[in-house]
Formats: structure tokens, C-alpha cells, sequence
């Protein structure tokens, strides 16, 4: 999950022109974009295929995200 607060000095998470997108794309990755507009965050959340999180982790943060974005990784388990 990316989390990203807009503003000057900082882009949008949620532009479809960043090349996050595409790569999201091309790698046929599910995605979702959510706003909360109480505290005015974003957040851009990807489900990873398992045992390959920490190399699309490292990929994903090299698409061109806004400077000041924040990321979170959960794991979860299928039962």
C-alpha cells in the first residue's frame, strides 16, 4: 500500500500518467485506488503475486512515485 498526501512540492499518486501504471499494467497486477477525503490522503494499494513481494517492492519504487510517499507491505495468508 502506497500512501501519498498531494500538495505543492508533491504530486498525486492517483495520475495514471505515472509510469507505475504501466508497469502495473504490463505485469497484469491488480491495483486499486482509494481517497480519503477527511484527512485528505491518497492511497494506491497492489496485491503482489507471493514470494515475489520484496523484488516488486523494489520495482514498484522505482516507477516514478511522488517524492514524499509512504509504503506499507502486509502480508496476508490464505486459509
Amino acid at each position: 500500500m502506497f500512501e501519498n498526501r498531494p500538495g505543492p512540492g508533491n504530486g498525486s499518486i492517483l495520475a495514471l500518467e505515472l509510469r507505475i501504471y504501466s508497469f502495473l499494467e504490463k505485469e497484469k497486477m491488480v491495483w486499486q485506488q482509494v481517497i480519503d477525503m477527511d484527512s485528505g490522503l491518497e492511497y494506491l494499494m497492489v496485491q503482489v503475486r507471493p514470494g515475489i513481494e520484496e523484488q516488486i517492492l523494489g520495482k514498484l519504487m522505482g516507477q516514478g512515485l511522488p517524492e514524499y510517499s509512504v509504503y506499507y507491505v502486509y502480508k496476508a495468508y490464505e486459509v
